[in-house]
């Protein structure tokens, strides 16, 4: 491919927007770090005290989200690190999921075009409706700017964490399940999760 009149490969094409995508992350990830801690505020915690006790071991996260391949690589990422990931695209579908099989984490998008309509705030329904029927394990919200905006009605709903940064989502993910320390994530391993 041609850049600036200069033939590159594909490869190195990507590998150059994963470094700049990797860096940007970060940079979103330390300014929504620093808005938080701006702006304390007390809300439900769904943390450790009401969750099941083996909640952490269960290595099992239910990813509810209508477009699942926009995913797809950090999806692959959780499962070579021996996770199990159960990938649903409606609300309803989120709900049997729990149903079905516990979950450790459970990670949702805000809206969502579910049989053909579109419902801008499903993730929120969704927790809300898990909430209802008692489950306790953590969700995270993953999603773009309006659910930035949104952050606190989620927070409220019971949703544990609000990001648009997948740096964030994986940070998460480090901290409820334990695995490996926050200094452990290498950006090379966040570039290329992000890819």
């Amino acid at each position: 491919m041609k850049v600036a009149g200069m033939e590159i490969s594909v490869s190195e094409a990507a590998r150059k927007s994963g470094e700049d995508l990797a860096a940007l992350q970060e940079r979103v990830a330390c300014l929504e770090s620093l808005r938080a801690a701006a702006a304390p505020r007390e809300r439900p915690s769904y943390d450790d005290a009401r969750a099941p006790a083996d909640y952490q071991a269960l290595k099992s996260i239910l990813w509810v989200d209508d477009y699942p391949s926009n995913n797809a690589f950090d999806i692959e990422k959780l499962e070579r690190e021996g996770f199990r990931v159960r990938k649903e695209i409606t609300t309803s579908g989120g709900l049997r999921a729990v149903a079905e099989e516990p979950f450790g984490l459970v990670i949702t998008d805000l809206g969502r075009n579910e049989a053909g309509e579109e419902r801008p705030f499903a993730g929120l329904e969704l927790i809300e409706k898990l909430r209802a029927r008692g489950f306790t394990a953590p969700v995270l919200v993953f999603a773009g700017r309006r659910g930035i905006e949104h952050r606190d009605r989620l927070l409220e709903v019971g949703a544990d964490e609000v990001t648009s940064s997948m740096v964030d989502v994986w940070k998460f993910i480090e901290r409820k399940f334990g695995q490996r320390s926050e200094e452990d994530i290498t950006t090379s391993e966040l570039m290329h999760s992000s890819l």
